[in-house]
């Protein structure tokens, strides 16, 4: 079952469905697909954005805070990156496989696509996962080796990164006959992180899946998904690339025939008429395909055969310049029934490059095979740890897997089914990247600069001025008394050169400083760039909204001024007092003196045995960094705010806490909660919520947090 961390035991469905499962990384793509035919190959992640305002519902991870950051003006990739606790997870990797399909055979166009696409949820990580995943399957469609393949999706994303580090140590594993749960256990110890669908993990077990699978479609999902964590989305990764290279008629019947032809859409998309069926699917797929290929890859060519089953075609031979290989092996080791990688025989076999990647009439079972492969997820959890197994055999049941004949049966097929030798590679095909001194993929330079993109800059076009803005390390919030800097990049892209002033405008009583250097008075030449720094700050006296209003001003010594709109959030601002003493573990069922004499004035015996009194600090995310306040120990802290509302509004209250927290609204006990649960803190549901008014005027919301043994997290969401 999807988030369990522990070893699953799956060998097939469980239970087996009548129908494909609802997902919504099937759905967001599908209202991509939809956005492709609108709007045609040149959709941007704005026109993405616009389609989620309008068609998306989905308010849990990644999707919740990025479409909050969206609906208050802030712009990919500033969306996926700022106040975004999922920023790293795997939901862009599970919807990458449009961009492959629609740019088949073209891997840095399907990468760029996917980066578009990710960045409006997600930031770093999780958008190299996407990119990484985007390229390798579109790179299938012109060939089968995985080694290759391996290569091109590394080509695509920074070599520090750390999912390039989790395809490296499942790859090394690989090679050096380790057991596919020493393999696991490895990626963990490498790249592991809190969040149970961070992208690099996943990506790692996405690749062990792949490789211990030794072809076989069925074990190569189980695999993946045994692994637990973002199983399904794993499983769909392996399972849509799988899905390229063998196409429908080389996927087995029996993972096929429960799914049936049926496209089932999530609660979370409404308003769209979505194709019904895989067939329909994969029409409007291919006629999307063609539109892509047309404006965007003219080295692909569609053809009605070819004449040979593999594509003259050596993707690992245009990696790009200076990317590093997988890590060597160590001195006398070899993967299992393999020879030593050496700089002779690395390469050995792959053909030399084609001046046209030619896409055959046969892509439309290719498509069909990854849109149902995509599909076919083992779910359910298993029994938990096992003991070691070989490379080549999952930790199933007796029952799971009877004997037949004297055979056992391959991990990954159903009792009494035949297996299916669907294999397109040789089981000791070493999983190597290809050697860095190979020429530059094609293209390349398309993919390279999306690495440099900073994700706390937006662009934005306004009259006859682009304008890049920077909204510097703290991102684009803002808390009373403390500083922020805005530096914009602005190109005159006019007719006429600019000269007159630039500046910015904020609300009422804001401060703001300008760099003496930049003077009173600007001259930008059509055609010219220029950077303008401002620095701004809110005092505790001024006012402070979720959205406020700054801008910046243009205006030419002749003609009327531009006005560029820059959304500001407002941080959120709280009192706290403590920490008071936590004696003996007993904080959450004991009251202290906060609780009854609650002004800011008043002072209380701390924890150190010396007097604390309220201090106010402001948090810009809405993960509240608590834990300094507790100066690594345990003890109980207490917060207060003040919630304004112009009229009377209902609101739901969510606290997300791995401890003890109690909330009272207006004098009244709103929810408490003590469990030392993991930490998930997701838009507008959670274990510890309470749906209730705010009234008119001031209310006040006050918090009391527990720490026990660990570091203590928190955030507090609220929403209408």
């Amino acid at each position: 079952r999807e988030g369990k961390k522990e070893i699953l035991d799956l060998s097939f469905y469980r239970p087996v469905p009548g129908q494909p499962v609802a997902n919504e990384d099937l759905d967001l793509q599908l209202v991509a697909l939809h956005g492709l035919r609108q709007h045609g190959p040149g959709i941007s992640s704005l026109e993405i954005a616009e389609l989620w305002a309008k068609y998306v519902r989905y308010t849990f991870d990644e999707f919740g805070y990025a479409t909050r950051n969206l609906r208050r003006g802030l712009r990919p990739p500033v969306s996926g990156w700022h106040d975004n606790w999922f920023r790293h997870g795997s939901g862009a990797m599970g919807r990458c496989q449009l961009w492959a399909m629609v740019a088949p055979a073209a891997p840095h166009v399907a990468a760029e696509y996917a980066y578009h696409d990710a960045t409006l949820d997600h930031a770093e990580e999780g958008v190299w996962a996407a990119m990484f995943w985007a390229a390798v399957q579109s790179a299938a469609f012109a060939s089968s080796d995985r080694r290759a393949l391996v290569g091109v999706g590394l080509g695509m994303i920074p070599s520090t990164s750390r999912v390039a580090r989790a395809v490296q140590v499942a790859c090394e594993a690989h090679q050096l006959g380790r057991t596919w749960v020493e393999a696991r256990s490895r990626i963990l110890t490498a790249v592991g992180a809190e969040l149970y669908a961070d992208a690099p993990q996943n990506t790692g077990f996405a690749m062990l899946g792949w490789l211990y699978g030794n072809g076989d479609f069925g074990s190569s999902l189980c695999h993946a998904a045994n692994c637990g964590y973002d199983c399904d989305g794993t499983a769909g990764a392996v399972g849509a690339t799988l899905g390229i290279l063998l196409g429908r008629s080389g996927l087995p019947t029996e993972w096929m025939a429960p799914l049936g032809d049926a496209v089932v859409l999530g609660w979370g998309v409404v308003d769209l008429d979505v194709e019904r069926t895989v067939a329909e699917l994969t029409e409007h797929t291919i006629e999307a395909a063609e539109q892509v290929v047309a404006a965007r890859c003219p080295e692909v060519q569609f053809v009605d055969a070819l004449e040979s089953a593999e594509v003259p075609l050596s993707l690992a031979a245009d990696l790009p310049e200076q990317e590093p290989r997988l890590s060597a092996l160590p001195e006398g080791a070899q993967a299992a029934g393999a020879a030593p990688a050496t700089a002779e025989n690395v390469g050995e076999g792959l053909e030399q490059p084609a001046s046209a990647l030619p896409v055959t009439e046969n892509s439309r079972s290719e498509m069909e095979g990854v849109h149902e492969a995509g599909t076919a997820q083992a779910t359910e959890e298993g029994v938990g740890e096992g003991p070691d197994q070989t490379a080549s055999t999952l930790p199933v049941t007796e029952e799971a897997t009877p004997e037949r004949e004297g055979v056992d049966s391959p991990a990954g097929s159903p009792e009494g089914a035949a297996h299916s030798d669907t294999s397109t590679e040789d089981v000791h095909t070493p999983p190597l990247a290809a050697p860095s001194d190979a020429p530059a993929l094609r293209r390349f330079e398309h993919v390279r600069p999306l690495w440099t993109i900073s994700p706390r800059t937006a662009v934005y076009r306004q009259g006859p001025y682009e304008v890049e803005v920077d909204y510097g390390e703290n991102g684009p919030a803002i808390v009373p008394n403390a500083a922020a800097s805005l530096m914009f990049t602005v190109r005159n892209l006019g007719e006429e050169d600019f000269v007159g002033n630039i500046r910015i405008s904020t609300p009422a009583g804001w401060d703001v400083r300008v760099p003496g250097a930049q003077g009173q008075r600007q001259m930008l030449a059509r055609g010219g760039m220029a950077r303008y720094g401002f620095v701004i700050r809110c005092p505790e006296t001024a006012s402070l909204s979720a959205v406020n209003p700054v801008g910046l001003v243009l205006a030419p010594e002749h003609g009327s001024p531009t006005l560029l709109p820059v959304p500001l959030l407002g941080g959120h601002c709280w009192h706290y007092v403590g920490p008071l003493a936590n004696s003996h573990m007993e904080g959450f069922e004991r009251s202290f003196e906060p609780e009854e004499k609650p002004g800011l004035s008043e002072r209380y015996l701390g924890r150190a045995g010396a007097m604390v009194s309220w201090q106010r600090i402001g948090f810009r995310e809405t993960v509240m960094d608590v834990e300094p306040l507790f100066d690594r120990g345990p003890g109980v802290l207490y917060l207060r705010t003040a919630l304004r509302m112009e009229r009377p509004v209902d609101a739901r209250i969510v606290v997300h806490c791995n401890d003890g927290v109690r909330a009272w609204l207006n004098g009244r006990l709103l929810l408490q909660r003590h469990s030392h649960e993991e930490f998930h803190p997701i838009m507008g549901s959670g274990n510890a919520m309470a749906e209730t008014t705010l009234g008119q005027g001031a209310n006040l919301l006050v918090l009391k947090v527990v720490r026990c043994k660990d570091p203590v997290r928190l955030a507090v969401i609220i929403t209408d």
